[in-house]
C-alpha cells in the first residue's frame, strides 16, 4: 500500500530533509537522531542511545512507539502530543484505540512498512478535535532497533497548529477526525547522510 510513498535519490530525499528544516523542532528532532546514528556503524538507530532528556525543547512532541506483530502500542507521549489523543496518559495503550476502526488496519501496515524497510517518514495532515477545530500537523518519524537489531520502535516528533492562529496547541483537545495530505517515506541512510552533511555546514 505505501510503497508509492517511497522516495529515493538525493534530490528528492534533499527535498524531503529542506521541508523538515523548515520546523524547528522537526530539525532539531533529526539533527538529534543524527548524532545517534553517528554512534555506531550499523546503519540503524538503536532505542538504548535514545535520551529524551538530550533534547529538552522537542520532548513534549515526542512519542515513542512500540511495533508489534498485530498492535502498535504507545510507550512515551509527549505533554503536548497526549492531550491530542485523551486527556488522560496514554502509555501501555494500543495507538488503534485513537484511530476509526476502518484505519486501523492502515495504521498498522504503516507502522510495519517503515520499520521493516528502515525508512524515514514525513506524514503532513489535519486533525479535526472534538471541538470542531481543524489543526494542521507534521509528523517526522524514525525506525529505533532494540538490542538484538530488530526494528522494534517509530519515534517520532509532531509539530502542531491552529490553522486560524497559527499557534502551538497547548491544551488538551481530542482528535475525532483526521486527513491525511502528504506522506513520504525516505531510505535512513539517504536521508542521514543529506542531515549530517548539512549538520557540518
Amino acid at each position: 500500500m505505501f510503497e508509492s510513498y517511497l522516495i529515493s535519490g538525493s534530490a528528492s530525499v534533499q527535498q524531503l530533509y529542506d521541508d523538515v528544516c523548515k520546523i524547528g523542532t522537526l530539525h532539531e528532532f533529526a539533527v538529534h537522531c543524527s548524532d545517534i546514528y553517528q554512534l555506531n556503524d550499523r546503519g540503524d538507530l538503536r532505542k538504548s542511545d535514545f535520551s529524551p532528556r538530550n533534547i529538552v525543547y522537542v520532548l513534549p512532541f515526542i512519542v515513542i512507539s512500540e511495533v508489534l506483530e498485530n498492535d502498535v502500542v504507545f510507550r512515551l507521549a509527549g505533554t503536548l502530543v497526549e492531550p491530542i489523543f485523551d486527556s488522560h496518559p496514554v502509555s501501555g495503550k494500543s495507538v488503534k484505540d485513537f484511530v476509526p476502526h476502518k484505519s486501523r488496519d492502515v495504521v498498522q501496515e504503516f507502522f510495519q512498512f517503515g520499520n521493516e524497510r528502515n525508512l524515514i517518514s514525513l506524514q503532513e495532515e489535519d486533525l479535526e478535535l472534538a471541538s470542531g477545530d481543524i489543526i494542521s500537523c507534521t509528523t517526522l518519524g524514525f525506525p529505533f532497533a532494540d538490542a538484538s537489531g530488530k526494528k522494534r520502535y517509530r519515534v517520532s516528533a509532531s509539530h502542531y497548529t491552529h490553522q486560524e492562529h497559527n499557534l502551538i496547541i497547548q491544551n488538551a483537545f481530542n482528535v475525532s477526525h483526521s486527513k491525511v495530505h502528504n506522506i513520504r517515506f525516505a531510505p535512513l541512510d539517504e536521508f542521514m547522510k543529506i542531515t549530517l552533511e548539512n549538520s557540518r555546514v
